[in-house]
């Protein structure tokens, strides 16, 4: 499951799956979001506020501190705590 059509009829779970199983990054599964975000958000405007900026360094550290197998940081257990 890697394509973004796949990705987007994923459930959470399903997502929390490839992301454990590191099938995925977090740093993709943003860009997913992102792309969707551009794709959709003028018809349906879903989202009034967006933060990428914020949202790809969380995901970045997150990436980081789990390619040191750090699976039970800070930085994993709350990585929405983004202010825009």
């Amino acid at each position: 499951m890697s394509s973004h059509q796949d990705l987007s009829d994923a459930t959470a779970v399903e997502l929390r799956d490839l992301l454990r199983s590191r099938q995925i990054t977090s740093v993709d599964l943003l860009n997913h979001t992102r792309d969707r975000y551009y794709a959709l958000n003028d018809r349906i405007n879903a989202i009034p506020t967006i933060c990428f900026d914020s949202a790809f360094a969380c995901a970045e550290a997150i990436d980081a501190a789990r390619a040191r197998s750090e699976e039970h940081t800070s930085e994993l257990q709350s990585p929405c705590n983004l202010v825009c």
